[in-house]
């Protein structure tokens, strides 16, 4: 938030530090609840650092347990440890390191899970945007629009807005239909529902 706020009032897009402060404590709060309400549809006047912003907090989401959209906060700190980890063992191959969120370890199958969750996240993405590319889109509108349902938060300030999904063509719209289920329901919700239909009727043919 304070690079965003300095940002804005250093561009002078807001002279006065207190308006700098509530635009940026709005837009983030917004994105990353994944609301995704804007205070004006000045898109074309957002800068890329904006734009980029806006992004990642869409991809990252709120808390988890929360019904935010996105990969979720905690997920991408653990990733930034699991990183962290990964870059001490490869400079000292002897050190035992463990995955901590402040004083709690966090268990390898756990670590596991968010690692598979983060490639499945990323393939799902990447699917969705080839679907919509397909579709009609730009391969710039077809990731924003990919990661604006997915994460459930409409509109993403100078990528994607209501006039792209209304230049998709019927397939495309569908399309977001089912790329906003999934984002809703998450993907592993989703493969979960699908495996226990598909053992149903399996045990239903035994």
């Amino acid at each position: 938030m304070i690079i965003l706020m300095f940002r804005v009032y250093w561009q002078g897009i807001y002279f006065d530090g207190n308006e700098a402060f509530r635009e940026s404590l709005f837009y983030i709060v917004s994105f990353m609840s994944t609301t995704g309400v804007t205070l004006d549809d000045g898109a074309a006047d957002v800068h890329d650092f904006d734009k980029f912003f806006v992004f990642m907090m869409a991809l990252t989401g709120g808390c988890m347990g929360s019904v935010t959209g996105g990969f979720k906060l905690i997920r991408v700190i653990v990733l930034i440890k699991i990183t962290a980890a990964e870059i001490r063992k490869t400079i000292h191959p002897r050190m035992m390191t463990a995955i901590r969120v402040g004083d709690t370890p966090v268990p390898m199958r756990i670590v596991g899970r968010i690692l598979g969750y983060f490639f499945l996240a990323l393939m799902t993405m990447f699917i969705c945007a080839t679907v919509l590319s397909f579709a009609g889109a730009t391969f710039s509108e077809a990731v924003a629009m990919s990661v604006s349902c997915l994460s459930t938060v409409g509109n993403l300030p100078g990528l994607c807005d209501a006039s792209n999904f209304i230049a998709l063509s019927p397939f495309g719209k569908v399309a977001c239909i089912v790329i906003l289920v999934v984002g809703r329901l998450e993907v592993f919700a989703l493969l979960i529902a699908v495996a226990s239909i598909r053992i149903r009727r399996r045990k239903s043919d035994w």
